[in-house]
């Protein structure tokens, strides 16, 4: 939690906002209201020749776990461009934007994040460069070879024969997670444009 105002570097104090439901932090000094938010976080899951590529990680939280590549957003990013840099650091592959296909979304209140994850297939699997020390090593699994007895821990409850059948067969699932449930949403895979309005 922090203590100072990013504002004026005033210190801040818990009070009351009116017509609000929680106490804040606020600043004596400036007046600004300080609010708490999530962290937001991608992941991607990215399938070639029916193998999905997972990697090693290097640092807390889950050193030494499989998982998929991904990270924080940061603040001038869009959550595609956050993935494609993320897939690049992490494995070296440069990943076009319009691979990234919306694919589950998790609210972790525990560890205050919000987690996007995406989906992308490459025609092919390719090379790998790995970057130590935040990932130690990086492999495509076949199902058969999939490592679930070292996957990191959010991804414990997910049956990962699920993803490798909706890659499979091309049917688009979505998964979401709250504190409540977990649910999985099904269709066909289509994919329709739409115009954009500049703003």
């Amino acid at each position: 939690m922090p203590r100072f105002c990013r504002d004026c570097g005033g210190l801040l104090v818990v009070t009351e906002v009116p017509n609000d439901v929680r106490s804040r932090l606020k600043c004596p000094a400036c007046g600004q209201v300080q609010y708490q938010r999530p962290g937001v976080t991608v992941l991607t899951i990215l399938f070639a020749e029916q193998h999905l590529l997972l990697v090693r990680r290097g640092a807390d939280p889950y050193a030494g776990k499989w998982a998929p590549p991904g990270g924080f957003v940061e603040e001038d990013e869009s959550l595609e461009a956050a993935a494609a840099r993320e897939v690049y650091e992490e494995v070296g592959i440069d990943l076009s934007r319009d691979r990234l296909i919306p694919n589950a979304v998790a609210s972790l209140p525990h560890i205050q994040q919000v987690c996007v994850v995406f989906l992308a297939q490459l025609d092919r699997r390719v090379p790998l460069r790995i970057a130590p020390p935040e990932v130690l090593e990086a492999a495509w699994f076949k199902e058969e070879d999939y490592p679930s007895d070292s996957i990191w821990d959010p991804g414990t409850h997910l049956d990962a024969k699920l993803i490798y059948e909706q890659v499979r067969v091309g049917r688009f699932d979505f998964y979401q997670q709250t504190t409540d449930f977990f649910r999985v949403i099904s269709t066909g895979l289509s994919i329709r444009y739409l115009p954009q309005k500049r703003q």
